[in-house]
């Protein structure tokens, strides 16, 4: 959640910076967002691995590696049905926007 509010500030999602730019930014805003989200996986297996090499984690990182894995799926599966309320979302505004129109507000 702290990820999706900092890139979301970080990126000005909100139908002011929508409006200006159109439907390219807004493409790449959604998919900072959504390439941000997923970098879970690596990090915890990185800090597994760490702490298996500390001796905190002594012969179970194989098991404690399940964990962030179905973890990261799930999130796979949030960031699939949010990518396509967006594209449906979008569709939607098209086919409701006169024609002419570039862009339109979030």
């Amino acid at each position: 959640a702290v990820c999706w509010w900092v890139g979301g500030a970080a990126l000005q999602v909100g139908p002011r910076a929508a409006a200006a730019e159109g439907d390219a930014r807004r493409g790449v805003q959604r998919a900072v967002i959504l390439v941000t989200s997923q970098k879970t996986l690596p990090v915890a297996v990185t800090v597994l691995g760490q702490l298996a090499t500390a001796g905190v984690v002594p012969g179970a990182v194989g098991l404690a590696t399940v964990a962030p894995v179905l973890a990261h799926l799930v999130q796979i599966l949030i960031d699939s049905v949010l990518a396509s309320r967006w594209l449906a979302r979008d569709a939607e505004r098209r086919a409701q926007a006169p024609s002419g129109s570039e862009g339109f507000a979030a």
